[in-house]
């Protein structure tokens, strides 16, 4: 796929294409996917005659409500991208299974008590507004401002907040296995200009990921979480640059992967939690077309 971050490849939205050796016409075939707004797999598409070959439908928990076409049984990719077992309905997330018929998981959170009290919970059972992309985070990572920058401007706007764990409310700063949290980020991004700003001796812009920030300069993207304190929150707001610059930019992609880092303590330099997001903009034959948010 090579988007460049994690779920880019075998992660959610991120599978291409599926080959099948003997289910259509008992000939093999390939089958493009198509996908949802969730990163759920909802069609199949023949490479070879672009017929539907599959679609699929899902309900509020992930269980398949209606599956139609020659390789609807054949595909186990469905719901999120993960492989699914038709025998025990079990969906697969690398780390633990997923019941969608009971909207439960089955076995216990790999991070045990670190994750919560209840073993068998995801991000406190607020996973419309909580955010744990690997399923290995500690604390809790939310939300709370996601849109473009509006108006006639380029860019878009987040904020995150991360919380500690409930466990570590009311223990002594020396008794933490962290004294000192904050937000880290690295970042992509490819900026195309018009022909005639090219001309004006703008060039494109393709930068390989790297810093955007960390621990050494966090201090106007995060706010650190310290013993007492509630949160560490972070914010940002990514542009090509002034307005006038922006006027000259035909398309944008900006990609991120923004980090919760402890850097004081017994865990200093361990990652509690991992949130991809981005953003583009681009003009097509006249058209403006823009997105962005996270897991972009």
């Amino acid at each position: 796929m090579g988007t460049g971050y994690e779920q880019g490849a075998g992660g959610v939205g991120g599978l291409l294409a599926i080959y099948d050796p003997s289910t259509v016409n008992n000939q093999p075939s390939t089958h493009f996917c198509a996908y949802d707004g969730n990163g759920n797999v909802a069609a199949l598409m023949n490479a070879m005659n672009g017929l539907i070959a599959a679609q699929y439908e899902y309900g509020p928990f992930g269980e398949v409500i209606r599956a139609t076409g020659p390789m609807a049984k054949a595909n186990p990719f469905r719901f999120s991208t993960k492989y699914q077992d038709d025998e025990t309905d079990l969906l697969y997330y690398g780390y633990r299974y997923y019941n969608p018929s009971t909207g439960r998981w089955p076995n216990r959170d790999p991070l045990q008590e670190k994750g919560g009290a209840n073993l068998y919970g995801f991000v406190g059972n607020n996973p419309c507004s909580l955010v744990d992309s690997l399923g290995l985070d500690i604390g809790t990572v939310s939300v709370y401002e996601n849109h473009a920058m509006g108006g006639l401007s380029i860019g878009w706007v987040i904020k995150m907040r991360w919380t500690p764990p409930q466990s570590w409310k009311g223990q002594k700063a020396n008794c933490l296995p962290c004294k000192k949290v904050v937000w880290v980020q690295d970042r992509k991004y490819d900026i195309e200009f018009y022909w005639w700003a090219r001309a004006l001796g703008n060039k494109d812009i393709h930068t390989g990921w790297g810093k955007d920030w960390d621990e050494t300069d966090y201090n106007y993207f995060s706010v650190a979480w310290l013993p007492g304190n509630p949160d560490s929150t972070m914010s940002d707001e990514p542009t090509p640059g002034s307005f006038l610059q922006q006027s000259k930019v035909k398309s944008v992609f900006f990609s991120a992967n923004a980090k919760v880092k402890c850097i004081d303590g017994p865990d200093a330099g361990k990652i509690y939690a991992t949130v991809e997001w981005g953003y583009f903009d681009f003009v097509s034959g006249g058209v403006e077309s823009s997105g962005g948010g996270l897991g972009y």
